[in-house]
């Protein structure tokens, strides 16, 4: 069986409610429903106390790499059987997906894109994107294993609706994880996963290919007994995950090896889901270290 992102999806709330019951219903049998965790890769599992994702939690994945952390983390779920939504979020790319081990057959997109009037005003509109987003969230983790999302910006408040805290119920009574893009905002996050350094590998004065970026990752919150930190490399294109030899006592190293080496349009399609800007200042950065290293 499998599904595919439509594009005639409705944006009549209705609708699309009915058409987001109905993936649950095709997707229900085959998810890991009696099970308390989702499965995670191993070199990610420290991160966690339990070693796996367990159902029922949100966490946050910031920083410049929030994307790839995101689906990494889902990798390994998706690849033995479990369903994914992505829901409003615009960036997604499948390719940079499909890069970090992530099988797309597996993935249900999903907008919102709640009808606006002509003469709405921006409270309203904004006020009309977060009563959807809520209410197609609330189809979403009903059906699916693992949800990825935004929280609106309006939502993005310590104040919580009380629309918002049946949707958190609705999430731990579901068993679905919810993994959002940035800051949870009201929805409140269980674990957030940060980036904490961020390195490109490959380009010299002027050559070179993007054939490398190293990422430092913390993982802290009320979930996390204290905060646990890893180095998570991504190299080439079809990568895996895998344990790196020669670490520190107490942290764990993490690589996604590959075979081969990425040509410079490539590596920008495999980072498309990161902000453009912040990845040309990284870029920039590291070679700005190496000028100043060499003179």
């Amino acid at each position: 069986m499998e599904l595919a992102a439509r594009d005639d999806i409705p944006s009549d709330h209705d609708a699309l409610s009915d058409v987001l019951a109905q993936l649950g219903e095709r997707v229900a049998p085959v998810t890991f429903a009696r099970e308390r965790t989702l499965p995670i890769a191993e070199p990610l599992s420290g991160l966690f106390p339990e070693q796996a994702l367990v159902r029922g939690r949100v966490l946050s994945c910031c920083g410049t790499a929030a994307s790839s952390m995101a689906f990494s983390v889902a990798s390994e779920a998706l690849a033995q059987g479990a369903w994914m939504a992505v829901v409003d979020v615009d960036t997604f790319g499948a390719d940079a997906a499909a890069e970090l081990g992530v099988p797309l057959e597996r993935i249900v997109r999903i907008e919102s894109n709640p009808r606006l009037s002509s003469d709405a005003s921006a409270e309203a509109a904004s006020d009309r994107l977060a009563a959807e987003w809520i209410d197609v969230m609330g189809a979403a983790v009903d059906g699916f294993d693992i949800v990825v999302t935004r929280v609106p910006a309006s939502l993005r408040t310590d104040r919580r609706p009380a629309a918002v805290r049946k949707l958190g119920s609705r999430v731990q009574q579901r068993g679905a994880v919810v993994l959002v893009l940035g800051d949870a905002g009201a929805l409140g996050s269980d674990i957030t996963l940060t980036t904490q350094r961020t390195v490109w590998e490959g380009l010299g004065q002027g050559f070179g290919h993007l054939r490398c970026r190293q990422i430092e990752i913390e993982a802290a919150g009320r979930r996390q007994p204290r905060a646990q930190r890893c180095s998570l490399e991504l190299v080439g294109a079809a990568g895996r995950v895998a344990l790196r030899a020669g670490v520190a006592s107490g942290e764990s190293a993490l690589a996604v090896v590959a075979g081969d080496d990425l040509a410079v349009g490539r590596a920008v399609d495999a980072v498309e889901l990161d902000p453009q800007a912040e990845v040309l200042a990284e870029m920039r950065a590291g070679l700005h270290d190496d000028h100043l290293a060499a003179g």
